[in-house]
């Protein structure tokens, strides 16, 4: 009797080993030790897309790529002779061609008539080496990433930094591993500034904005910053992310424009203030020439034009940053373009040129006007530098040509005798590009 129990209980444990190894999710195969299959569960057989008579009798290798069907066969056979085989993951092919990867575990067992066989379980992991390959590219474009990049815990504790991070603090990952982000406090910023900041982000609001540190050296630094809560899945924040860059040149440039506008708007137009009065007291006195009270009148205009271009100084400034806003106004360009003529007569002189205006290919009279909405100042400081330019570029006695068309829309051409060198052909509208 007690033979007939352990019989079933035998003959039940196999029934209930067979149904677990054929429900699981994990692929489970056995070939004998030429690698032929002996037995696919369902998993196996759904993963390669293969039913299980396709499968059983033939060798392992169908679902091998080609290029590695000779080296797998080849540890199979060591591993049937005793040799470990390393778990792995493999690169193997479906019926329908799909590639998927696989981690593959196996045990050697040994059946009743003495021979080995090869027990192998395998879990696809394709979508998974797809995420971690995600991640890789990730973490590689923060670790060569030029912003200075910085995970801290929910208190502030440095948890992560990037190189570009340790490159402008002067610590490395060691030292600021574990330390709060006070380490490079500055001490520029008052604690509101930093209260409003904390208020934001623990709130689970991003915060921008620029701010002062200080690297190991004792060094200010300016950076615009991004710093970004990032909460576990129910919604508790556990870490902050901060993305910073760099802007020390563009504070340092900003203090330059301010520099530059005090001494511009204020140091310069004191004395022009006198250069333009001047000539209006001399201009009273009745015993002038009509070439005296001329030259006085250009010293008048050159003075008031002067002026004008002081008060729009920052307007270049706020041209490259991409700030300004244009204000037009009807103006007479053939007007403030004879100005211009005038200032440069020195030069035209001196190579012996001679400036002409045109209005539509025509010479212009005293009476012609060519009426455009522009900027006068600053179409005053365009036409002077482009003939200024023509005139140092023409051969000496020859014309330069400036000419007005009302086409729509209207146009204006300046035209002299010269080639513009190879040498600046290509950076021809660059900013303060030189040729020899």
């Amino acid at each position: 009797m007690a033979e007939v129990k352990s019989n079933v209980s035998v003959a039940l444990g196999e029934d209930i080993f067979k149904i677990a190894v054929e429900n699981t999710p994990t692929g489970v195969c056995v070939t004998n030790e030429h690698g032929t299959f002996e037995y696919v569960n369902k998993a196996f057989c759904e993963l390669y897309e293969y039913t299980n008579e396709e499968l059983i009798g033939r060798n392992f290798t169908i679902v091998v790529p080609d290029e590695h069907k000779i080296a797998l066969q080849a540890l199979h056979d060591k591993y049937i002779e005793g040799i470990d085989e390393v778990r792995g993951e493999w690169d193997v092919v479906t019926k329908s061609g799909k590639h998927l990867t696989i981690l593959a575990d196996a045990v050697r067992v040994k059946s009743f008539d003495g021979r080995y066989k090869k027990v192998t379980f395998v879990t696809d992991i394709t979508e998974r080496r797809r995420h971690e390959q995600e991640l890789q590219k990730f973490y590689l474009s923060i670790e060569t990433s030029s912003a200075s990049i910085v995970i801290t815990d929910s208190s502030g504790g440095i948890c992560y930094s990037n190189p570009s991070f340790c490159k402008i603090t002067g610590y490395s990952q060691e030292e600021v591993i574990g330390q709060n982000m006070r380490i490079v406090k500055s001490g520029v910023h008052d604690q509101q500034f930093y209260k409003n900041m904390w208020d934001s982000i623990s709130n689970g609001k991003t915060w921008r904005g620029e701010i002062c540190n200080k690297n190991k050296r004792g060094e200010l630094f300016w950076e615009s910053t991004i710093i970004t809560p990032i909460p576990d899945r129910f919604g508790k924040i556990v870490n902050y992310v901060a993305i910073k860059n760099d802007i020390s040149e563009k504070i340092d440039f900003e203090r330059l424009k301010e520099d530059v506008d005090r001494i511009l708007r204020h140091d310069l137009k004191t004395p022009l203030n006198a250069i333009v009065a001047l000539p209006q007291i001399l201009k009273e006195d009745d015993n002038l020439t009509l070439e005296q009270y001329d030259y006085l009148d250009h010293i008048e205009r050159s003075g008031w034009r002067m002026l004008k271009m002081i008060n729009s100084s920052l307007d270049i400034f706020k041209m490259e940053e991409g700030s300004y806003r244009c204000s037009l106004s009807p103006n007479d360009l053939i007007g403030i373009s004879k100005e211009v003529v005038d200032s440069l007569q020195s030069s035209l002189q001196r190579l012996g040129c001679k400036i002409v205006i045109c209005c539509d290919d025509r010479m212009v009279t005293g009476l012609d006007k060519f009426v455009a909405p522009t900027e006068d100042t600053n179409f005053y400081n365009m036409i002077s530098n482009l003939l200024a330019n023509a005139i140092e570029a023409s051969p000496a006695g020859s014309d330069i040509l400036v000419n007005f068309k009302n086409n729509s829309p209207k146009t204006l051409s300046i035209t002299n005798k010269s080639v513009v060198p190879k040498t600046i052909r290509e950076h021809f509208f660059e900013k303060s590009f030189l040729s020899g």
